[in-house]
Formats: structure tokens, sequence, C-alpha cells
């Protein structure tokens, strides 16, 4: 954050803006999106952090810095492909990178709850899965992740489908005849955990994207933030219990997928419940 300061200009629109920098194996551009996603959730996290700290001015003298970042950093460029690489710089072709989308995965910025935010999010990922190879495994696997992000259980596992041809018994991949690495299988475990669990937004989502094959399903104790481990099941595609235990106690939305859900209050009978959904915590 520290050393992007120095590059931020502010313009006449009155916004930062950045100076040419590249976005991976890419092109350069100015307001390059990669960029700009990451100083947006970095100045976003830093506030945040400092919330839960207790931690004021004077003692954090760039508190205001990163206020005013988040306050006036130019918003990413979007047209008519969906979110741009950069200013005046569009995806035109195949590009086995989602730098310009780390907004809507990982950094989760970028979110389907608003209709609008939706839309561009399932253009943009249109647009970038539109040129056909030559791709990565890792651009299915991120594919995977945003579909599942929108609940489009059926898209993620297709996505995921096409890694079946290059995966080797040991779990490795390779493609194009190079030595075989980890990265892309590890990356498509993760994607399968977002299908069935996601923690994002102060709610726990719980079996998010399942696609129809998948009428049997089960977890047990997946990390989700805050300190929640979550447990769950599915039989013949109703889930049927959910578990979430608190580690460290506090409150989150719980959003379970169950027919008529039925809570059941902790050992303790502690009634500081969850938000939502109102699960008793331990």
């Amino acid at each position: 954050m520290n050393y992007y300061l120095h590059f931020l200009v502010e313009e006449s629109d009155g916004y930062l803006h950045l100076p040419k920098t590249f976005s991976p194996e890419y092109r350069f551009a100015e307001d390059c999106s990669y960029d700009l996603d990451l100083l947006r959730w970095g100045a976003g996290r830093l506030l945040e952090l400092a919330a839960e700290q207790g931690i004021k001015e004077p003692s954090e003298p760039l508190i205001p810095v990163w206020q005013n970042l988040k306050a006036k950093l130019v918003a990413t460029h979007v047209n008519e492909t969906g979110r741009m690489i950069g200013r005046d710089v569009s995806l035109t072709g195949s590009h086995r990178h989602w730098s310009h989308l780390l907004a809507i995965y990982p950094l989760r910025t970028l979110t389907p709850e608003r209709r609008e935010d939706r839309e561009l999010i399932e253009w943009s990922l249109n647009h970038w899965h539109g040129f056909g190879r030559p791709m990565a495994g890792y651009s299915v696997t991120g594919g995977a992740c945003m579909a599942a992000l929108l609940g489009d259980g059926e898209r993620a596992f297709d996505f995921l489908s096409r890694l079946k041809s290059y995966l080797h018994p040991n779990t490795l991949y390779s493609e194009a005849s190079v030595l075989p690495v980890i990265e892309t299988p590890l990356h498509g475990a993760t994607a399968i955990q977002e299908m069935l669990l996601q923690s994002w937004g102060e709610r726990i989502r719980v079996f998010p994207a399942v696609p129809r094959v998948w009428r049997d399903v089960q977890f047990d104790r997946l990390r989700c933030e805050g300190a929640f481990l979550v447990s769950a099941r599915r039989e013949h595609a109703v889930t049927t219990w959910v578990d979430v235990a608190a580690e460290v106690g506090g409150s989150v939305q719980v959003q379970p997928r169950l027919i008529d859900p039925q809570w059941s209050a902790s050992r303790d009978g502690n009634q500081d419940g969850l938000l939502g959904d109102r699960v008793e915590m331990p």
C-alpha cells in the first residue's frame, strides 16, 4: 500500500489514478484493474483491522490516507466487454489469467448481491471465457469459483470437468507436454470447497453451488471467516442437517439451504445466537 501511494495522481476529475502498470501476462495500462482491485481491497481491509483493534489517530497516522484512498480511488473501467484491463485497454483475445477480475474472485469486493453487479460479473466472466483456447487449467478453476459465487453449480461443475484430460492419477496436472505441476489441482480442490461452502459478507452460505449430479454430499468442519467450523450433509439432493461451531464466539448470518430449518440450542444454553437464522452458538 505504501509503495503504491507514491504513484497515485489526483486528476481533474477529482479521482486518484494510476499511471501505466502491467496487467500480468497481458499488457501495460493506465488505471490497471489488477492494481486498482488490490488497492481498493487493501485500503478497506486496513480500515477494518484498525476498527477491530480499536486503533485510531494519532496512533496510526495513515488512517486518513486509507480513508481518502478508499473514497477517491477511480472506479475500475468498464465497457461493452465487461471489466476492462485498464483505461482504454479492453480484453480482446484469449487470456489465461483473470488478473482484471480479482475484485470478483478472490477479493469479493464485487459481489452478486446487487442485480447490476451480478450482471457485470456474468458479463465479464462470459467475455473472458468467450475466446476459447488457448487457456490454462487455472482459467477453468477460476471460472468455476466465479460461477460458484454466482450460485451456478451447473456451470461451476462444467468448468471443473474440463480439467479431466489434463489430470494424472497422482493428482498432478500438465498441459502442452510440460512437466506436471500441483498449482491447478490445489485450486481445483479450492473450487470444490467454494461450491460446498462460502463465507463472505458476514454470511455463511451452505451448499451455495452444488450441481444436480452431486445428490449425496457431506463435508466436515470446513473453516469460515470468524473462526466458525461448519459441517453439513445432503442426501438425495436435499440438505438434511447443518452444524455450526464457533471457536471464539460472535455472530454471523447463515444461509443453510434447508427446508423449514429447526435450529437447536447450544449445549451450555448460551442465547447469544446468530443473526438471520438464529443458530445458537456455544
